[in-house]
């Protein structure tokens, strides 16, 4: 269960770096899950689990990708875009699609060999919208601003502030841009 990040890592970088490919989208993400793309969501990563005292029983990675849409509800155009809405051009998601799991099987290989998250935290920070930036952590009754300081070699976000440097598992962080 430990090892659980590296899906929600390999599969945000995989989705940003397919979009690219296929559309010319310069997609970022936002640790841990969400493709962003001007600042806005173009994308996310659900992966749950089910694991018991023998181990982990399953895991299931869902990636979504606003691909064609033209528009939003006046409610989320400000934080929601698509590739279309930058493109101008129809995006194959069976292309797309067929690259995001090329990429990821890809990683995941390399992850079962290596057993690290090395292989890809240069590349999934050199993808990190909020990296060596200020952004807020929010926390059930608190916000805390911290420094962005890039993912430690579990998948956790590193992060520092007058207390000192520290690594945070999970959590809902909010980008000062």
């Amino acid at each position: 269960t430990d090892k659980l990040p590296v899906i929600t890592l390999a599969a945000a970088l995989a989705a940003a770096e397919a979009i690219r490919e296929c559309s010319g989208v310069n997609a970022l993400i936002k640790w841990p899950n969400d493709i962003v793309f001007e600042g806005k969501k173009l994308g996310g990563i659900l992966t749950e689990m089910a694991a018991d005292m023998d181990g982990v029983r399953y895991v299931v990675c869902g990636i979504g990708i606003n691909a064609n849409a033209e528009n939003f509800p006046k409610e989320l155009e400000t934080v929601a875009t698509s590739i279309y809405m930058h493109t101008k051009k129809v995006c194959i998601r069976k292309y797309l699609i067929k690259e995001i799991i090329k990429i990821f099987l890809e990683y995941y290989k390399l992850f079962l060999k290596k057993r690290s998250l090395a292989f890809i935290k240069e590349e999934y920070e050199v993808r990190l919208i909020h990296k060596d930036k200020y952004i807020n952590i929010l926390g059930k009754d608190s916000v805390k601003e911290v420094l962005s300081k890039g993912i430690d070699e579990k998948g956790f976000l590193v992060v520092s502030d007058k207390e000192g440097e520290y690594s945070i598992s999970s959590g809902e962080i909010s980008i000062r841009l």
